[in-house]
C-alpha cells in the first residue's frame, strides 16, 4: 500500500483491491494498528474511506471528491485528478508536521522543469495540462509527444531514495520507505 502511495496515491482500482484482499485476511483494527506503528495512519484511513465509498457504497470522502473520483466510475484518471493527487497525497497521508515540506517538494516536482531541459518545454506541458484538465491522462500524454520524447517522469533529486537506505535531510519520509517496511508489511497477512 505504501509503495502505491509513493508512486501514484489512489491511482487505480487494483491498488484498492490489494487493500481489500489484505483486509480479507486481517481485521481493520489489526491493520490500523500496523499502519499506526509505521506512521501510515493517514494513508490507511484515506484508503479505507475510499474503499468504503467504492466497494461498500458508503458516503464519498473528500479524497474521492477531489482526486479519486475516477475509481467510482472505473475510468482513467483525468489530468486534473492526477495533478491534485500528486499534491494531495502527502496532505492526506502524513502527520501535520511533515505536510508543508512534502507539499513543497511535490509542488516543486510538478512545476519545475526536468533536470536536463529548459523552461520552455515545461511551460508547454503546463499549458497543455491546463487545456486538457478534464481529459483522460492518456489523451494528454499523447498530445505531449509534439514537445519531444520524454521518458518516465523523473523525480527531483531531493525526492529520490538513496540506495544505501538512508535519506537526505531534505528528503521527506514520504518517499523513503525502508526495505524492512516492505518486508514487515508482507508479514501482516
Amino acid at each position: 500500500m505504501a509503495h502505491a502511495w509513493n508512486h501514484e496515491p489512489l491511482g487505480n482500482l487494483g491498488q484498492l483491491l490489494d487493500a481489500v484482499a489484505l483486509l480479507a485476511s486481517a481485521d481493520r483494527e489489526r491493520a490500523g494498528a500496523f499502519a499506526r506503528t509505521w506512521g501510515w495512519e493517514g494513508m490507511w484511513d484515506t484508503t479505507l474511506a475510499v474503499i468504503d465509498a467504492v466497494v461498500g457504497g458508503r458516503r464519498r470522502s473528500l479524497a474521492v471528491h477531489l482526486w479519486a473520483g475516477h475509481l467510482l466510475g472505473v475510468r482513467e484518471r483525468l489530468v486534473l485528478e492526477n495533478h491534485l493527487g500528486r499534491l494531495a497525497g502527502p496532505v492526506w497521508s502524513l502527520p501535520a508536521r511533515d505536510v508543508p515540506r512534502a507539499l513543497a517538494c511535490a509542488l516543486r516536482y510538478t512545476v519545475a522543469p526536468e533536470h536536463d531541459e529548459s523552461s520552455m518545454p515545461q511551460l508547454r506541458r503546463s499549458c497543455l495540462a491546463i487545456g486538457h484538465a478534464f481529459q483522460p491522462r492518456s489523451v494528454h500524454e499523447e498530445a505531449l509527444e509534439w514537445i519531444g520524447p520524454r521518458t518516465a517522469p523523473r523525480r527531483a533529486r531531493s525526492m529520490k531514495v538513496r540506495r544505501s537506505g538512508t535519506r537526505s535531510p531534505r528528503q521527506p519520509a514520504w518517499w523513503s520507505l525502508s526495505r524492512d517496511a516492505h518486508v514487515r508489511s508482507a508479514r501482516l497477512v
